[in-house]
């Protein structure tokens, strides 16, 4: 923030001659006059706070050694200066150290009093500067907008909007996502030297005790059978059987029991949360002012 400096411009004299630059220079500063607009008297330069007959003045508060610490004027009460990040900003940052009131702490952060705001509401020169944004607790954050590619014959990518939440820490897979076939045994010519003799097993589908289930494609003496064909559950041994079926059904688009019984093994979700690392989205409460002293 920069001080209402206006500059006046004086006029050399008739008949004005300099003999050197450097008078000509000095001669022509002279001349001019800076003025501040307002109640301003001057600059204090200092870690102490200034007297009282100096509060018209800007004071550049310094540590102990000179070191600039933050620029202050008198105003309410209060030597204060603007927070540059203005109460209830959209600007989120990332803070990694402590939630509390020490010194290190983000109730202190900016040069907040320490205070938790959300026990003591800060006002415009009281409290914390910041608080954490519980938006993101458990949470990772993603750039709202369309995923240019779309799955499984959707016709659009996924679309996330700002403050939308999607996904899932962890997944139990449906039916439809467990869907697929193993081919074991033999390959080759079968019986007679037709077809291929292969026995393909699919898994799958809620539990049904002693019912048979389907196949993929069975050991056949003259080809293969179709997909999903029904067949005894004898004659499995050699190549002169014709097909073979699980003991689960496999019904499209089913969604797998907690428990499956029949089999007797519980059903768990598996894990979908990549590497992450633990910080606090952090954001502006309602402080408005930095007090120097």
């Amino acid at each position: 923030m920069g001080l209402p400096v206006t500059v006046q411009i004086g006029t050399f004299p008739q008949g004005y001659c300099f003999t050197g630059l450097q008078q000509y220079f000095n001669d022509g500063i002279a001349l001019c006059a800076w003025t501040v607009a307002g109640n301003f008297d001057g600059v204090i330069i200092g870690p102490n706070v200034p007297a009282p007959n100096y509060q018209g003045s800007l004071w550049i508060k310094t540590d102990p050694y000179g070191n600039p610490i933050g620029n202050f004027l008198y105003a309410n009460g209060n030597w204060i200066w603007p927070h540059p990040i203005a109460p209830g900003d959209g600007e989120r940052k990332i803070f990694t150290g402590p939630i509390d009131g020490s010194p290190a702490g983000l109730w202190s952060k900016d040069g907040g009093d320490g205070t938790n705001p959300n026990t003591n509401p800060p006002t415009a020169t009281t409290g914390s500067f910041w608080t954490v944004d519980s938006t993101f607790a458990f949470a990772i954050p993603m750039g709202a907008g369309t995923n240019p590619v779309a799955y499984d014959g959707a016709t659009s990518g996924t679309q996330l909007i700002s403050g939308q939440s999607l996904g899932e820490e962890r997944h139990v897979l449906t039916m439809d996502e467990m869907w697929h076939q193993h081919g074991i045994g033999k390959y080759g010519l079968a019986n007679g030297g037709v077809g291929f003799a292969q026995l393909a097993l699919e898994t799958g589908g809620g539990a049904v005790s002693a019912v048979p289930g389907n196949i993929g494609v069975g050991w056949s003496s003259g080809g293969s059978q179709p997909l999903g064909t029904a067949g005894p559950t004898s004659s499995v041994g050699g190549l002169g059987g014709t097909s073979f079926q699980t003991d689960i059904p496999s019904p499209a688009n089913a969604v797998l029991n907690p428990v499956h019984s029949a089999d007797n093994y519980a059903v768990s979700s598996h894990q979908n949360l990549p590497p992450v690392v633990g910080v606090n989205f952090i954001m502006r409460t309602a402080r408005a002012m930095i007090v120097g002293g």
